[in-house]
């Protein structure tokens, strides 16, 4: 008798294949499309086949829904081809302003949203009857600082009863441990916190992304919670060897985000000093960011190209060809907003099978995670990154020895049959 239960996963973003960002789909590949179902807000389509039925909440049409009686705010959508080009308007103009207020994050602006949320009539019968026909038994969700999202999913959770709910943490937004503080956003951090706390009473079990998260989620909610990762790539990689060629490639593919474009500003600094007698070092940066005019004069130079966004398919290829791949975080601790979190291009990164220069300061959970395994070269501080550079100049042969490190570390921590086997276990206990 077939025991899988149906289980819906609740997301921000619609499930692609095109994406680095792609946790749960890694999680639940192989369990089976027809038992899971997928809700999110975003104005994309899926691609990917591990979920076998989606629901898409328009967030425009909410803020329209707050005005007009007859808006439709949501309706069950098809999975297209990874290929596909989405040229809706409604689309590529929600996009256009998903991407501005990511760039430009105004606390008037998100106040706004929440509202729309708030007043906004998103509890259709459309999503009703998506709830109602497919009748979860599993509800999983990550636990997010946005109010509308977890509030989202605390009525999903009311309206279905499942038998079990499962809450996601992969980002820190229940501490105040930013670094920068003002009155607003100490009252935005508060109300969050309070959003957070009544989503993780809904759930039956928490999910860390990290050990630091682990400690801190724990401590403050009282609860017992389970670190798992997104599991690594299954992929055969040949050993890396260094072939004397210069210069020394170093690749780094995702946003500019969050204090890292200036991390890099810093090695790039570290790099264009080090190459005035000969070229060292070369850097390829692959990035959906939109950066100034100066930002880009600085960056795109003899020792720098900067591209756009490429294809997931594209990603792994650069990947693969590069001999360090960066990882960057803020350094100077300004902006910490990812200081729990654990990116999902580190089992990317790790299952290439290559050396790993990680930039960020030492209370970045990535960080914390590379130093303890002596799975990276990491730099903590400025001086840190020319020091390691002119390490790498004299001893090259240290490129093969962390790549190694890199990938023992990812059999040992992030295997995906084990990995994998933990959460169908979480799921049917």
């Amino acid at each position: 008798m077939d025991r899988r239960k149906r289980i819906l996963v609740t997301t921000i973003p619609a499930w692609s294949e095109r994406s680095g960002a792609n946790t749960f789909s890694s999680l639940l590949e192989g369990y089976g499309a027809n038992y899971i179902a997928n809700v999110y807000t975003r104005a994309d389509l899926p691609d990917s086949r591990v979920a076998g039925r989606y629901f898409q909440i328009l967030e425009w049409q909410v803020v329209k829904s707050v005005f007009t009686l007859n808006s439709h705010t949501g309706k069950e959508v098809k999975a297209v081809e990874k290929d596909t080009t989405l040229n809706s308007d409604t689309y590529t103009k929600e996009q256009q302003r998903y991407r501005f207020f990511t760039r430009n994050r105004w606390y008037i602006a998100l106040w706004l949203r929440e509202l729309a949320w708030k007043l906004g009539r998103w509890k259709s019968k459309e999503l009703k009857y998506f709830l109602d026909s497919f009748k979860p038994e599993v509800v999983i969700f990550s636990i997010e600082s946005y109010l509308y999202y977890n509030r989202l999913n605390r009525y999903i959770v009311k309206y279905c009863k499942p038998h079990k709910v499962i809450g996601y943490l992969w980002d820190d937004n229940f501490t105040y441990k930013q670094s920068k503080h003002t009155i607003f956003s100490l009252f935005n951090r508060f109300i969050q916190r309070r959003s957070v706390k009544k989503t993780v009473e809904v759930c039956n079990d928490i999910i860390s992304i990290s050990k630091k998260m682990k400690r801190e989620c724990d401590l403050t909610f009282g609860v017992n919670s389970i670190v798992l990762t997104k599991p690594m790539r299954s992929i055969h990689v040949q050993s890396y060897q260094y072939n004397g060629s210069n210069p020394i490639h170093i690749v780094y593919t995702g946003n500019l985000l969050y204090g890292r474009l200036n991390s890099i500003k810093l090695l790039i600094r570290a790099i264009l000093d080090i190459n005035k007698s000969d070229m060292k070092f070369f850097i390829d940066i692959y990035t959906p960011t939109v950066i100034s005019q100066i930002d880009f004069n600085y960056i795109n130079n003899e020792s720098c190209r900067i591209h756009g966004a490429i294809p997931q398919e594209e990603v792994y290829i650069q990947q693969q060809n590069a001999d360090i791949l960066l990882f960057v975080e803020d350094i100077n601790s300004i902006n910490n907003i990812a200081r729990l979190s654990f990116s999902t291009k580190i089992t990317d990164y790790l299952s290439c099978r290559r050396c790993i220069l990680a930039i960020g300061s030492i209370d970045n959970s990535a960080i914390e995670y590379f130093k303890e395994e002596d799975a990276a070269l990491t730099c903590t501080c400025e001086k840190d990154i020319e020091i390691t550079l002119h390490k790498i100049i004299s001893n090259p042969q240290m490129l093969a020895y962390y790549a190694e490190k890199a990938y023992e570390t990812s059999l040992k921590n992030h295997d995906k049959n084990i990995i994998q086997n933990t959460f169908f276990n979480i799921i049917n206990c």
